[in-house]
């Protein structure tokens, strides 16, 4: 029966799947576009590691797209991917109406200043689940510590 046989659950052993650790491979811009699109029909997969897999901002715009739709994911790992100010500002945008995400890593990522800005506005989001966030290692200074801190104050 082999792999295409059907004898052996694939399929719904797939969607059954609840974890995907990923971290420290190749996957690339092109594997996460895959791999974000699988998320928008997908209701089982909780926590999805993709850490140091040089996606990019390319790659952190396809993230974003899946979390617009996606409410099964609640742990998303992105951590040091090169993603930039912009990919940062693209996931915080994905999430503005994502209510299942509890935990964002995006340390090592280059977003400074302005991509911690983008995530200030996710903490500001009445409709956010999140409760960790992990920026570090991603040169903010004053400049993006302070709407980080006024996010934090005004959070509903």
């Amino acid at each position: 029966e082999g792999a295409a046989g059907g004898g052996g659950g694939g399929a719904a052993a797939a969607t059954a799947l609840e974890e995907l650790h990923l971290r420290h491979n190749s996957v690339g811009c092109d594997g996460v576009a895959l791999l974000s699109a699988s998320l928008l029909d997908n209701a089982t997969l909780r926590r999805m590691l993709l850490g140091w897999n040089d996606v990019g901002q390319a790659g952190a715009e396809y993230v974003a797209d899946a979390l617009r739709t996606n409410r099964s994911v609640t742990l998303l790992d992105l951590d040091g991917n090169n993603i930039g100010p912009e990919g940062g500002a693209s996931v915080a945008y994905g999430l503005r109406e994502n209510d299942a995400l509890t935990s964002l890593w995006l340390s090592s990522n280059d977003l400074g200043d302005a991509g911690a800005s983008a995530m200030a506005s996710v903490v500001l989001n009445e409709t956010s689940a999140l409760q960790t966030l992990d920026l570090e290692f991603n040169e903010i200074t004053n400049e993006g510590a302070l709407p980080l801190s006024e996010a934090l104050r005004d959070r509903p």
